[in-house]
């Protein structure tokens, strides 16, 4: 205090200018720590835990209650011990040999186009098995639900049948309202899993390991293939697809680490327990809720259906096709079908559905 130098400190004491050095180090811990003690106890805890439960990050509320007075780390150190946090305990899965895949999309890569320059973005749809993780993906423009469905189309071929059961994340290209218990999946993407004969089991909102494996593949995906072409452009679609796909072919024949073996091996072991796939493709159809009019006709696409009198003023379900527009009432059950009307002609009315 008196403003002397630890070496004349240490001629003063007879003693080693490390030892008076560590002592006077110590002694100012010692009040730094009195300091934060008391500084601890004017903090509510309670109020801090609440805002880190809403999502605020720590270190903004350190800097906005410490004050400088206590650094960062000690500050982290105090609520650690306060609300210490608890081992999360999880159960494995065990996935069946042809059982179940899974299907999610990630942030593609770039293409930019020749004339303009102009860059869009892509997405990275990825299937993946879930007993042998073998691997299928494929870039897209969108994430809609006639892109979905024709990628998964595409990995269904690739593995060469289908699974019973397809985990989907909770994009609106395939459901409509996502729940824990009871998800809706939408109509259109059920006619999908009806033609290829699986079940659709979504995965729980904000729970990424009920498609683990899908999201290790990507994982995978992203360090490796992202890294490989980071210097590299692509202007088509088909471009990057194709150097895509001879990526997928290594990464399939690559041995796993954790298996010894590699995942087009594992696959060997389930391929014959798949459900054969349909000799054709699921037709795109689209789905509208119009009513019944007083003439006994229902309005689609600027056209007009006949629909049995018994129906007028009800709210109706119609499936649209490339060539027959069928509708249903709320139940599903089918009331009638007609052609679809493509040219010049307005009304399509079959003369039995007036009274």
């Amino acid at each position: 205090r008196q403003g002397r130098s630890e070496r004349a400190i240490a001629k003063i004491v007879k003693r080693n200018r490390r030892t008076v050095s560590r002592i006077i180090k110590r002694g100012t811990a010692v009040v730094a720590g009195a300091v934060a003690a008391d500084w601890v106890s004017t903090i509510d805890w309670e109020k801090i835990k609440l805002e880190v439960s809403r999502g605020v990050q720590i270190n903004i509320l350190a800097r906005e209650h410490a004050n400088g007075k206590i650094s960062y780390v000690q500050f982290c150190r105090e609520y650690n011990k306060k609300f210490p946090d608890h081992p999360t305990v999880t159960m494995k899965l065990v996935h069946k040999p042809g059982e179940k895949s899974f299907f999610d999309y990630a942030e593609g890569i770039n293409i930019i186009n020749c004339a303009t320059g102009e860059i869009t973005k892509t997405s990275l749809m990825c299937g993946v098995m879930a007993m042998s993780s073998l691997c299928y993906g494929e870039f897209t423009l969108t994430q809609k639900r006639d892109d979905l469905i024709r990628s998964m189309e595409h990995a269904f071929r690739f593995f060469g049948g289908v699974t019973p059961y397809v985990t989907v994340d909770n994009q609106k290209a395939a459901v409509d309202q996502a729940h824990w218990y009871d998800p809706d999946v939408n109509p259109g993407f059920t006619d999908f899993a009806n033609h290829w004969g699986f079940a659709v089991i979504p995965a729980r909102p904000y729970r990424p390991r009920d498609k683990a494996g899908n999201e290790s593949n990507i994982g995978v995906i992203q360090r490796q293939f992202y890294q490989e072409v980071r210097d590299r452009h692509f202007y088509s679609l088909a471009e990057l697809n194709t150097v895509f796909w001879e990526y997928l072919k290594k990464l399939n024949l690559n041995v796993m680490k954790d298996w010894g073996v590699s995942r087009s091996d594992r696959f060997t072991g389930e391929k014959h327990l798949l459900k054969p796939c349909p000799v054709s493709n699921w037709e795109l159809a689209e789905w509208r809720s119009p009513k019944v009019h007083a003439d006994c006709h229902v309005q689609v696409l600027k056209k007009f259906y006949s629909v049995p009198y018994k129906h007028v003023g009800q709210e109706m379900r119609v499936r649209i096709t490339s060539k027959i527009v069928e509708i249903f009432d709320q139940d599903l059950n089918q009331v009638c079908a007609h052609a679809r009307l493509l040219g010049k002609e307005i009304y399509s009315t079959e003369e039995n559905h007036y009274p």
